[in-house]
């Protein structure tokens, strides 16, 4: 979590508050101590997350689908303990609005969750899948009537599904970071908070689409690896990098009514693409292993591979033998 000093002062000041009792201060402790790891996971901080994020915080925290770790069955929440933690969230954020660091308490515009009987995912819906819709964006393109913001949407969705990348990965990724490799196309990826770096497979599908992009912005078709300093995702009028949060937003224009957008019903956003690819992957019998190594998450793939059916031994040992 690249969370700034201020913010951290202010909540370490905030929890000093609430330690008038041993049972009072673990409670805070325990709730903060969670909320950072959700942020951290999903590389947001205190003063970036927004009342949407929230309502995604807490419909997990009552599914009890909020593993941070370990291989826990979901079990859902009672009322009371989602409330406990909506009242210490609210009093957390309220010291930061106190102390001048956020303009108001995102708490305020958070719903209460619906408290689910099943804490298993929704099933993904075909007809929005991105795997399904993704024809339509490339089939248009074919027709060369995709604009340059449309066409950087289709390559943000592109390499946030089949590669799994973070919306700060994809910020801060350039064209030199691709390489030829073994079996073809790969790219460098540096990992999220700790510089390490992986290379990652690239599908020739989601190369074609990047050739796209560049003849777009007038780059020769092929990445070059003197391109330090040419973004993958640029500016619209300039090739300069852009922040996670244009990524992230940039998948807008790939709603089919982008004028009438809620950030909760938003469907293309980074996480949603990569639960479905892990789903996808998963059902068509990719090794578990195999895919974490390639999303570099084993935790994403033990959440999704945790709410698919189990499948018989004597089904598969029969589809053997066929």
């Amino acid at each position: 979590m690249s969370m700034q000093s201020g913010p951290l002062n202010v909540a370490q000041a905030w929890l000093r508050k609430h330690s008038a009792s041993p049972h009072t201060k673990r409670k805070y402790e325990a709730q903060f101590q969670q909320f950072c790891e959700w942020l951290f996971l999903g590389e947001q901080d205190l003063l970036s997350v927004q009342s949407s994020d929230l309502e995604g915080y807490f419909t997990q925290l009552a599914q009890g689908t909020l593993h941070l770790g370990g291989n826990v069955p979901p079990q859902v929440r009672l009322p009371r303990t989602v409330q406990l933690s909506r009242s210490v969230l609210r009093s957390l954020f309220r010291e930061l609005v106190a102390s001048g660091l956020r303009a108001s308490n995102p708490m305020d515009f958070v719903a209460s969750p619906a408290i689910l009987s099943a804490a298993v995912a929704k099933p993904i819906e075909s007809s929005n899948d991105w795997i399904y819709r993704r024809q339509r964006f490339v089939d248009e393109l074919a027709l060369q009537r995709e604009p340059i913001a449309k066409l950087r949407a289709l390559v943000v969705a592109e390499v946030a599904y089949w590669l799994g990348l973070r919306r700060s990965e994809i910020a801060s990724a350039a064209m030199a970071d691709f390489l030829v490799h073994d079996t073809g196309w790969a790219m460098k990826v540096r990992r999220f908070g700790s510089g390490d770096t992986d290379v990652i497979e690239v599908p020739d599908h989601v190369m074609r689409i990047v050739v796209e992009y560049r003849l777009a912005r007038n780059l020769e078709a092929n990445p070059q690896a003197n391109e330090n300093d040419v973004p993958l995702i640029s500016r619209l009028k300039s090739e300069r990098f852009v922040n996670p949060w244009t990524v992230a937003n940039s998948l807008l224009l790939l709603e089919d009514n982008p004028n009438g957008f809620a950030p909760k019903k938003k469907r293309e956003s980074i996480s949603v693409l990569k639960r479905e690819l892990i789903q996808r992957s998963l059902e068509a019998s990719i090794s578990g292993g195999t895919l974490s190594k390639h999303l570099r998450s084993e935790y994403a793939v033990q959440q999704v591979e945790r709410t698919l059916p189990q499948r018989s031994l004597v089904s598969e040992l029969e589809r053997l033998a066929a």
